[in-house]
């Protein structure tokens, strides 16, 4: 249950932070306090850039507020919003449980959504209904194209804004995730197929490449039952599970710079391929 504001696994809490228990009481909306310092792991993003972002939530999160009010069961900043691999095209990855989903509230996210873009910052909203949680939904639990993972995913990487996190369950059956991640993988090689074969890939879209290959490498190592704190952690541990020809700590370094080129395209390309492959022969074998 996430009562704090970070998981202890991801954020190294700064002492002088406040925590706070994050309950829905009647109709009473109640927000988490957002901390200015905080000190995270690995590769330090600077002090102003980290504290930018708070700022940013703080105003996305009074604008969700001001529209939806006592509509929102909970929302939940995600992605990599709080990772080393944000970068300057990043956008803020925002999950919303809603009391009403009606079609009349999504305008209002994208009116809100908007709104945000004409000051250049870019913010994906991701709506579940109160009907859809986890507790409610159980093994019917489906977040775009992955379940168990992604569940583990906000409760390492995630801050709780509005509400009280659904996500209560860390443990997993590792056959189930193992069976999720190799479906997730080959999801990415086939998008990352339609996106080679439909046009010319712009920037924004390179940097979405180099993002499915750090999933990817995340999504291959839950397989083995192994969650890291952050991406880089993961990436540098990588080799150690699965020998590929291509080390993936270069889709990290890429997506940071913002400089990706046709020739790591094809890298990246390649790395899907692989590691789909690694991945279900893996599987089968272990089948046998």
């Amino acid at each position: 249950m996430a009562n704090g504001l970070f998981p202890q696994s991801n954020i190294e809490r700064d002492k002088g932070s406040q925590q706070c228990e994050l309950k829905v009481i009647d109709n009473q909306i109640r927000v988490a306090e957002i901390p200015t310092t905080t000190i995270l792991q690995d590769e330090k993003p600077s002090e102003k850039d980290f504290t930018c972002r708070f700022g940013t939530l703080i105003k996305i999160r009074e604008k969700l507020i001001e529209e939806l009010k006592n509509e929102i069961c909970c929302a939940i900043a995600y992605g990599s919003t709080f990772c080393e691999d944000f970068c300057t095209n990043s956008d803020f990855d925002i999950l919303l449980f809603l009391k009403d989903d009606s079609i009349s509230k999504l305008f209002k996210l994208r009116k809100i959504k908007e709104n945000f873009q004409a000051e250049g910052v870019k913010i994906d909203f991701n709506v579940h209904s109160k009907t859809e949680t986890p507790e409610l939904r159980k093994e019917c639990f489906w977040h775009n194209n992955r379940s168990l993972y992604f569940q583990k995913e906000v409760t390492l990487y995630g801050l709780v804004l509005i509400g009280e996190s659904p996500f209560l369950h860390n443990d997993f059956n590792v056959e189930e995730l193992k069976k999720e991640s190799i479906k997730v993988v080959s999801s990415l090689l086939y998008q990352a197929r339609k996106l080679l074969i439909n046009r010319d890939i712009n920037q924004g879209e390179r940097i979405t490449f180099m993002k499915w290959c750090i999933y990817a490498v995340l999504y291959a190592l839950s397989s083995k039952g192994i969650v890291t704190k952050t991406k880089t952690e993961a990436l540098e541990l990588f080799p150690e599970y699965y020998s590929l020809d291509i080390n993936p700590i270069i889709f990290l370094k890429a997506k940071k710079e913002n400089n990706i080129s046709d020739d790591l395209l094809e890298v990246a390309y390649k790395f899907l391929l692989q590691l789909d492959n690694k991945l279900f022969e893996d599987y089968k074998n272990g089948l046998k």
